[in-house]
């Protein structure tokens, strides 16, 4: 919640309400937007802080940017199995509305989804870099010879 907070404080410094000496900023526009920017940071501390976010994004709470190109998206449905590589956007020109849709290679037909939670991939696992340990052998002689 910490990051996110860093990024609406930018958000919110970009109109600022009521600052001593500027008067342009004494308007009715920056106060509705320090009054949107104070309504999500409280919608998104309910919903980090109550623990309903485990990486999955109701569908209610919030949808993918249908024009940005995502590599895969991770959905479950309303059956409760989970489906990866599936985009967000409108596949066909006939469609109206964005659905979570993934293409069946084997019937050239698109496959659109009921999603109910969705997420974006994980990042991979990045071990740690091994630190290099000094040798034991050669601590334990420096404690007898008093070498250093």
């Amino acid at each position: 919640m910490q990051g996110i907070d860093e990024i609406l404080d930018k958000i919110a410094d970009e109109h600022p309400y009521k600052t001593p000496g500027d008067y342009d900023s004494y308007s009715q526009y920056n106060e509705g937007w320090q009054d949107a920017v104070d309504r999500v940071r409280g919608v998104l501390k309910l919903f980090f802080e109550n623990g309903e976010y485990d990486g999955w994004i109701p569908v209610e709470f919030l949808l993918p940017v249908a024009e940005k190109y995502y590599k895969c998206i991770t959905i479950t449905d309303k059956q409760g199995s989970v489906h990866w590589n599936v985009c967000y956007g409108t596949p066909e020109v006939t469609d109206k509305e964005p659905c979570f849709y993934s293409w069946d290679e084997d019937h050239d037909y698109f496959f659109k989804y009921d999603a109910i939670a969705w997420r974006l991939p994980a990042k991979p696992y990045k071990p740690a870099a091994k630190t290099i340990s000094p040798d034991w052998r050669a601590n334990m002689l420096c404690k007898f010879d008093r070498r250093e």
